[in-house]
């Protein structure tokens, strides 16, 4: 019993490790998902730098990550999260050019599972 115990503790630890701080702005990853399904032009769901779990405890941590898939030049980024999935979405963009953004979708292992690319 004793056992259980620690283990219901030890997993309700880490799972709170991966919890953000209430600045960070809600998303839906379900609804991104289902607006970019897989083969739309400017969305990539393979082919990633992380893919060995690196957790991810907060912003900070998530922007690090995100960071290793950027493929351009920003200086902007903007860090959003969906409690429900326990993902992550560190987007990327240049304040004067609208529209050139790159998001990042990450796990709470530090994974990324889905870039969307702006136009």
């Amino acid at each position: 019993m004793k056992a259980l115990r620690l283990s219901l503790l030890i997993f309700a630890s880490l799972f709170s490790l991966c919890t953000p701080p209430a600045r960070v702005e809600p998303f839906s990853y379900a609804e991104v998902q289902a607006q970019n399904p897989p083969g739309t032009p400017g969305v990539r769901y393979d082919g990633f730098v992380n893919t060995a779990a690196t957790p991810v405890y907060g912003p900070k941590d998530a922007l690090r990550c995100a960071e290793a898939e950027c493929t351009l030049e920003y200086d902007t980024t903007q860090i959003s999260f969906d409690a429900s999935t326990r993902m992550w979405c560190v987007t990327f963009c240049q304040s004067d050019f609208p529209g050139g953004d790159q998001r990042v979708f990450l796990d709470c292992n530090g994974v990324t599972c889905l870039i969307v690319y702006g136009e």
